[in-house]
């Protein structure tokens, strides 16, 4: 097995840290813009909100993003299924008819 590196182990995957500043954002705008149809008041609540969850959200991406490493591990895949018989028969002919064959095989193409 290979050393970890910064005490993380090397099959991992940095991703950004979580963080609700965007849904408060979002909340702001939506109050924003439904304050327009209500009252001014509204949408004077939507814009400083949206405002502060903006400036929260800069603040926590900058100077340096917040990071959450994920530690990888591997998946086993189930061993995929042979194909079934209904599925090698000739478009337009029914699988398990009674007239000819049971198990009709494409025609070969040579030449």
């Amino acid at each position: 097995m290979t050393p970890e590196r910064d005490g993380y182990p090397p099959e991992s995957v940095e991703l950004p840290a979580p963080t609700a500043w965007p849904m408060v954002v979002a909340l702001g705008i939506t109050l924003a813009f439904a304050g327009m149809i209500t009252h001014e008041v509204v949408s004077a609540v939507g814009i400083a909100l949206g405002l502060i969850a903006g400036i929260g959200w800069y603040r926590e991406v900058l100077p340096e993003q917040q990071v959450e490493r994920i530690a990888l591990r591997p998946v086993e895949l189930p061993p995929a299924a042979p194909p079934s018989r209904s599925s090698r028969t000739r478009p337009g002919s029914r699988a398990g008819s009674s007239a000819g064959s049971r198990w009709r095989s494409w025609p070969s193409r040579t030449g």
